[in-house]
């Protein structure tokens, strides 16, 4: 362990004086102080505070990842290449010794940058909402609730649509209303249709119910909310409804309301309805006068958002998880710099993130139906091999992907502590692969002065 650590720091001091990484830190500087100044959002504090989250971290993060990449193929490409690393494996230094060493001080480099970077960018934030602002007190209590305390929305349990289709096709084959000129799968996917729209709909009179798993780590203390949406049979401005809340154990929450048709509704829930030892459940009672019919949005019709934790507790687990994919990317380019020279290195480092942009770009073009902006035909979208290249960039990249890190910060949304135990697991996972592979080559890689493997 000793011999790992002084590599680690000969390494961060070997950073100290490289420009690439010094420019690195110049960017990260610039985004997270400079690029606020810059930027102008859309007149709200909401979305100051969201743009002084999203933008700063975001190129931190991007600068960050393609210094780690870089600077990681350069540690033992260079110094091979230059036949110095020979010095080092000569002394009683074992190759995953160098490898772990020159890894190490890379993530010390890449954990100061992130760490000041996420303080500075919270700071701001904080300071915005909290400091001297023109911005009236409600409106900085709404931008305190929303933003600032992580939240978590929580989609009802799903309904046994199939079972209630194929339930329903037994009943009228039973009783021999079936038409038989017409095939079984037909009709079933028609039952299967008219179940999902039986579901979306509570008559005059008509209860619906929905049933709920909050989120681990929601606090009862704070009020939740629901969130739902939808449309009157008749065509009407609103419904008149009533809603009641309630879990095992714990004190029912009625609501009776005129609720708006033509934009999303959201419903104030106490705390004391979520102390219970059970699941949600919420239900919708249809009390309007004129008869008319509700019909619940297709997609999430009703949603659960709860409050738990606090904002420094979600940068954390956002800075972690960048830090995660930042020791992953230093560890793929460590391993190509054991392999091959710095170019073949650097650029095999670098085509990562084509890789890792593209599975993405790849994925959305999944459904061949799709079509650009302006009524174009998708290029490829005759072909499948773009499904195929997408699914295996995803589950080998996975690890560096994890879309909407950031994003879940700025908009308030909870990142999950159990998604970054799985990330941190299977991050550890990928590195000691790439530390094993990358000191097996270094073993039979010549070290002389322009040795090749």
């Amino acid at each position: 362990m000793r011999r790992i650590l002084a590599i680690a720091g000969m390494t961060m001091r070997a950073a100290m004086r490289s420009r690439l990484l010094l420019l690195a830190a110049l960017g990260v500087a610039l985004a997270v102080l400079g690029l606020p100044a810059a930027l102008r959002g859309d007149g709200t504090l909401g979305g100051q505070v969201q743009m002084l989250l999203f933008y700063p971290l975001g190129l931190a993060g991007v600068l960050l990842s393609l210094g780690s990449a870089w600077a990681g193929a350069a540690m033992v490409a260079v110094e091979v290449d230059r036949g110095t690393a020979a010095l080092l494996v000569t002394k009683p230094v074992r190759p995953v010794e160098l490898w772990m060493g020159k890894w190490l001080g890379l993530m010390a480099w890449n954990v100061t940058l992130l760490a000041a970077a996420a303080l500075a960018a919270g700071m701001q934030a904080l300071w915005a909402v909290r400091g001297p602002s023109p911005a009236a007190a409600a409106e900085r209590e709404r931008v305190e609730r929303e933003l600032l305390a992580p939240h978590a929305e929580t989609h009802a349990e799903p309904e046994p649509l199939e079972e209630m289709a194929r339930q329903e096709f037994a009943r009228l084959s039973a009783e021999r209303r079936l038409p038989g000129d017409v095939p079984a799968d037909m009709l079933l996917s028609f039952f299967r249709e008219r179940a999902a729209a039986s579901a979306r709909m509570v008559p005059p009179g008509g209860r619906k119910e929905w049933t709920f798993r909050p989120a681990p780590g929601t606090d009862p203390a704070r009020p939740a909310s629901l969130r739902f949406r939808f449309a009157a049979s008749s065509g009407a401005a609103s419904i008149r409804g009533a809603w009641e809340v309630s879990a095992p154990g714990a004190r029912p929450h009625r609501s009776e309301g005129v609720f708006r048709t033509d934009r999303p509704e959201e419903l104030a829930v106490p705390g004391t309805a979520l102390q219970g030892a059970g699941p949600l459940t919420a239900a919708f009672l249809n009390t309007d006068p004129e008869a008319a019919t509700a019909v619940f949005a297709i997609d999430s019709p009703v949603t659960l958002r709860t409050h738990g934790g606090t904002f420094g507790g979600n940068a954390l687990r956002c800075a972690l998880l960048l830090l995660l994919r930042l020791a992953v990317l230093s560890a793929i380019g460590l391993t190509a710099g054991c392999a091959c020279s710095f170019p073949v290195a650097a650029f095999l480092a670098l085509s990562l993130f084509a890789a890792l942009a593209f599975s993405g770009w790849a994925r959305d073009w999944n459904d061949p139906g799709r079509a650009w902006a302006g009524g174009r035909e998708m290029p490829f979208s005759d072909a499948e091999w773009h499904e195929d290249f997408a699914g295996a960039a995803s589950a080998l990249l996975f690890p560096l992907r994890q879309p909407g890190v950031v994003e879940s910060l700025a908009s308030g949304r909870a990142i999950p502590a159990r998604t970054v135990a799985g990330m941190s697991a299977l991050a550890a996972l990928y590195v000691a692969l790439l530390a094993a592979s990358g000191a097996a080559i270094l073993r039979r890689r010549q070290l002389t002065a322009g040795g090749a493997p």
